[in-house]
């Protein structure tokens, strides 16, 4: 009995230090696992905002490129403005040295008249002047000559007088002109200076994200998956609705034929028949019905006067189509629309009369609302609330939705704007005002 207590007594304390072991290996194993999801949490999360980091810093670099060019605009205008001044200042410096040469030669003439007319002395000089005359129509037309004369000076000092009051008002005009060219100097010179500034911080940006090139790659590599993915749903959409068209063309085709089959003898009907299934098999792309038509013209003239997507201050940091820019070798973008930077909570409005054919979600973008101007889309997209639904006519002006405000970019509120005919991606900035 003592020899078994002593035995498993000293199992007992064998077991105990093994035990202890495995707990602290387990802790140990525990801790390490803990550690490497930190870890991992930690690595995940510099990655997510190294990202972030990037994708403002590209929207910084938008912005600052469309302010300059905003500036070089402005410059350019001011030019042309201080040119039509300096045009305007030459030809009345012009006017107003013929105006003093005009007055010059007034004066003159008229002095030599009141010299050669020696009896303009006095009233006892005229009156002597004419008695003096040897006969009576010699006095006659002395005294004609001094009338005359008389009505010759009134008429030369208003002349003179009119003139001058012309060179004192061109003076004026001469002096405005100075002014307004001074003025535009200044201004001239505050933009010039802005762009100066905006130069350097694009020139701060641009060195920022040389910096970032696998994470700038990154970004535009899905930047650009996300515009095909948004490409390819509107092509599907409009296909699908070309589709939808063409179902209810044939329908409104084949109620005609039914209806005139009543009419016609069945030899004319084939001959209908056949001719109408030819004309239908030629016409592609989306087919409108007569209202859609009316639309579609009015819309396709109003081209370059539709309104603009938003009512407030705005700037295109995108514009349409392939651009690269000079000092970033990677960002070479295509863009199906334009991409307009507004005021946080701007509404985006419709821009012309019109039909809500789609509204739908859409990775990096939000929510898309597409509206159908006949055969014409116009695209709004990245809104946050949506005022419309799908299938309601809309009119020009009218709220579609509210623009998204980017809570990780500074609210950064982007809208981006596609013109499409059909599957034709136009430049809406041909077709705005």
């Amino acid at each position: 009995m003592l020899r078994f207590l002593f035995i498993s007594f000293l199992s007992l304390l064998l077991i105990t230090p093994c035990a202890t072991a495995q707990k602290r290996t387990a802790q140990s194993i525990k801790k390490q696992q803990q550690d490497t999801q930190r870890e991992i949490k930690s690595t995940n999360k510099k990655i997510q905002d190294n990202t972030a980091k990037t994708k403002r810093s590209l929207n910084q670099l938008n912005l600052i490129e469309a302010e300059i060019k905003s500036h070089e605009k402005s410059i350019n205008g001011i030019n042309e403005e201080l040119q039509l001044i300096n045009k305007r200042l030459k030809i009345i410096q012009d006017s107003i040295r013929d105006g003093e040469k005009k007055i010059k030669s007034l004066t003159d003439n008229y002095a030599k008249a009141i010299r050669n007319v020696q009896s303009q002395s006095s009233s006892y000089d005229r009156l002597l002047f004419v008695f003096s005359a040897e006969s009576f129509n010699q006095a006659y037309r002395r005294m004609r000559y001094l009338q005359q004369f008389s009505l010759w000076k009134e008429k030369q000092i208003k002349e003179i007088k009119e003139y001058q009051q012309l060179l004192e008002n061109q003076r004026k005009t001469v002096d405005e002109y100075h002014k307004q060219h001074t003025d535009k100097l200044a201004k001239q010179n505050n933009e010039r200076m802005a762009l100066v500034k905006k130069r350097k911080e694009q020139s701060k940006v641009v060195n920022s994200l040389k910096k970032e090139g696998k994470e700038l790659k990154k970004v535009l590599a899905e930047k650009q998956r996300q515009a095909r993915r948004l490409d390819d749903a509107l092509n599907k959409l409009i296909a699908e609705e070309e589709r939808r068209a063409a179902e209810r063309a044939k329908k409104e085709l084949e109620g005609k034929r039914l209806a005139e089959e009543k009419k016609r003898e069945q030899e004319d009907k084939k001959k209908k028949l056949s001719t109408e299934k030819v004309e239908t098999s030629k016409k592609s792309g989306y087919q409108m019905s007569e209202a859609e038509r009316t639309l579609s013209g009015t819309f396709e003239s109003n081209k370059g006067r539709i309104l603009f997507p938003v009512n407030s201050e705005y700037k295109i940091v995108r514009p349409f189509g392939r651009s690269k820019h000079p000092e970033l070798k990677y960002v070479q973008t295509e863009n199906s629309g334009i991409d307009i930077e507004v005021p946080e909570g701007t509404k985006a409005r419709a821009v012309f009369d019109g039909k809500v054919s789609a509204i739908f979600p859409q990775d990096g973008f939000n929510t898309v609302v597409m509206v159908r101007h006949g055969n014409y889309l116009t695209i709004y997209v990245n809104l946050s609330e949506i005022y419309v639904k799908s299938g309601q006519t809309v009119k020009a002006n009218e709220p579609i939705g509210k623009v998204f405000s980017d809570p990780e970019d500074g609210n950064r509120t982007i809208l981006h704007f596609e013109v499409r005919h059909e599957r034709e991606k136009l430049n809406p900035q041909e077709w705005v005002k």
